[in-house]
């Protein structure tokens, strides 16, 4: 058995790592979420959350980081390595667990090739 917990490590937490990814614009949106990516250059993936107040208030953005950041646990191993994740919640309305996990699944995928075609 693998170990999956969510390190330390794999958060994005400092403004300017945010910034970074936020302004190489390989950005993919589907529904209730933004996606940006950015390869890192580690040996693992990153994922930072961004939820605004007007999601709601403190516990339903608190609600929302958490879904969101164990969907990422569970399908991280699925994807490459090597990549800084920034995911935007539009809305404080999310789909059922699975529903978000699938989209997450299609999402990322997606970032990462837009990252990966795009000019240095």
């Amino acid at each position: 058995m693998t170990d999956q917990r969510f390190h330390a490590r794999e958060h994005v937490r400092r403004g300017d790592d945010f910034r970074r990814v936020y302004e190489a614009r390989h950005s993919v949106a589907s529904g209730p979420l933004v996606a940006y990516a950015l390869a890192n250059g580690l040996e693992w993936n990153r994922i930072g959350l961004s939820v605004s107040k007007r999601v709601g208030c403190a516990v339903i953005r608190n609600q929302t980081k958490r879904k969101l950041r164990e969907a990422f646990r569970l399908t991280n191993a699925s994807r490459p390595f090597g990549y800084d994740f920034v995911i935007v919640a539009k809305s404080a309305v999310l789909p059922e667990f699975a529903e978000l996990i699938r989209l997450l699944e299609t999402l990322l995928p997606k970032a990462i090739a837009r990252c990966a075609t795009s000019r240095p």
